[in-house]
């Protein structure tokens, strides 16, 4: 998946070195509620698989992201965070929250549209195991927590040039609009969102 600055990815993984050739088979997932011992885990793979990148300042980085990764740790209400463990080590995450984006000033289209949610957001699988359905386990799983709590509709978004819109198209997401954003604080680089919606 292409990275994104203005996300603010809840990734779940306290062991980065994972066997990349075993089966899929002892995969589950589970409530990020149910193990908050891997808080601190999941920080430092998201700072080493990606936020060291755009910011190297690992404690300032820790300070912001450790707290908005907590208040995943909850099941009856947004935000909520689900993990895929393998073998009982956490691989990948995702989340169902109100609010889909770090800052509202890199895109005002969320700001401009606080009543539409929730949506899934903050996907990643650690490197080792991408593109082994893993990533569609627990999108299916987070839509699947989503109806328990009487949502009607997950919203998600996407580059629009990107595979993951395709994908999201095949999986029976529809497009009901567009906005642009900035990728970063500094550099006045945008990128054109595809606003999706399914129903649960």
């Amino acid at each position: 998946m292409k990275k994104r600055l203005f996300l603010l990815l809840s990734i779940a993984i306290t062991h980065c070195s994972i066997n990349a050739n075993a089966d899929n088979s002892a995969i589950t997932i589970e409530p990020l509620a149910d193990h908050p011992n891997i808080i601190n885990g999941l920080f430092e793979c998201l700072y080493k698989h990606m936020l060291q990148k755009y910011d190297p300042n690992h404690d300032e980085v820790k300070k912001r992201y450790k707290p908005f990764l907590e208040t995943h740790l909850q099941k009856k209400d947004v935000p909520l965070g689900l993990v895929a463990l393998k073998n009982g080590l956490p691989i990948g995450l995702c989340c169902l929250r109100k609010k889909p984006v770090s800052t509202d000033d890199k895109c005002s289209w969320f700001k401009n549209h606080p009543d539409v949610f929730p949506w899934i957001a903050g996907l990643f699988i650690v490197p080792e195991h991408r593109r082994k359905g893993i990533a569609k386990k627990l999108i299916l799983k987070t839509i699947e927590q989503a109806k328990k709590l009487n949502y009607e509709k997950v919203y998600l978004f996407t580059e629009k040039s990107s595979t993951e819109y395709e994908i999201y198209i095949k999986n029976g997401c529809t497009e009901f609009d567009t906005a642009e954003c900035l990728t970063s604080d500094t550099k006045k680089q945008s990128i054109l969102l595809s606003i999706m919606e399914k129903k649960v």
